[in-house]
Parts: C-alpha cells; structure tokens; sequence
C-alpha cells in the first residue's frame, strides 16, 4: 500500500490481531509503539498506515519475509477463533470459506473507496472435492493472505489436510485442497 491508499482504514480489531500474532511468533518484540497501539479501541478505525508501517518495518529485519508473513495470517485467524467471534461463526472449514470471502469477513475489517478495498472473492467451491478457488484484488500481501486461509480452514478441526497455493500465471488466485 502506498499514499493512494490514504483513504483505507482498519478497524482496531485487526490491528490487535495483527500486532498479537507478531509478537506471538516472535516477529515483533513488544515495546516501541506495539503497547500504545494494543490500548487503542478495537472497535473504533484507524488509518490502514498503522497496519502498512508496522509491517514494512517488519519485512526490514527479515531476510526472507514470505514465510514470516504467512504466519502472521495464520496466528491472526488463531487469535480471531480462540479470542474473538471466530468460535460463533464458524463451525466448518466451509463455513470459514464463505465468511472470509463474503461481505461479512474481509470488508468488516477494512473500509474506504470501493477500487482501493478491492475484494477477496470465492470463485469457486467443490465442497465433495474439497477444493476451491479464491482471487484476492485486496491491498494485502499475498503471503499473508494465503496464511489467513491456511489458518482459517483448519480452525473449525474438520480437516486434516489443507493446501493453499497461489496460481503460477495469476497470483491473486488461491487454488485451495482441504480434507
């Protein structure tokens, strides 16, 4: 993201999310500005800058930021079932599928302009097959997002495998194996 998306915003929720699952998994060491910002209002929104600085200054102590991305999405959907309304909502790992790629999931995290919020779309679902496909044109990182659905379609524990790999020609297209 960059100063066009000025006009994104997060709500605090998922700026929590996002610090936690850092500093879960060791990315980020708690201090600086993470505890100022975990006391701000989950509920009230905030410039998505605070999410983009935290993590551009995360991928500088990195070498190898892909792996580390990844597992803040998957610690954040960890946090969201254990923590917050994840355990009332979702039940199966298709329940997660329709949330996250509906309205209700990636839209009530972030708002502004329609063409900068872009969508998290599920664009198909074999549900016997146990496959399904996802196309993200959010402002997100890719790695993050593929965390997001690796950790979310194992959070209701009816599955024992789950594979989520991005499409080689169209990187915004998650090709998802769940059984």
């Amino acid at each position: 993201m960059d100063s066009e998306h000025d006009e994104l915003e997060m709500v605090g929720f998922f700026l929590h999310s996002f610090l936690r699952a850092a500093v879960n998994i060791n990315a980020l060491l708690p201090g600086d500005d993470v505890e100022q910002l975990l006391a701000a209002d989950p509920a009230s929104w905030y410039p998505a800058s605070a999410f983009t600085g935290r993590m551009d200054a995360l991928a500088e102590r990195f070498t190898d930021f892909e792996p580390i991305q990844q597992r803040i999405g998957e610690e954040m959907m960890r946090l969201w079932f254990e923590f917050g309304p994840g355990r009332q909502i979702v039940t199966t790992s298709v329940d997660f599928l329709r949330f996250q790629t509906g309205s209700e999931g990636y839209r009530s995290v972030i708002r502004g302009p329609d063409h900068l919020v872009g969508a998290f779309d599920l664009v198909a679902l074999d549900e016997s097959a146990g496959t399904a496909s996802v196309r993200s044109s959010t402002p997100f990182v890719r790695p993050m997002e593929r965390g997001v659905l690796l950790g979310g379609l194992q959070l209701a524990g009816d599955t024992v495998y789950v594979d989520v790999v991005q499409d080689p020609a169209d990187p915004d297209l998650f090709h998802i194996e769940y059984h």
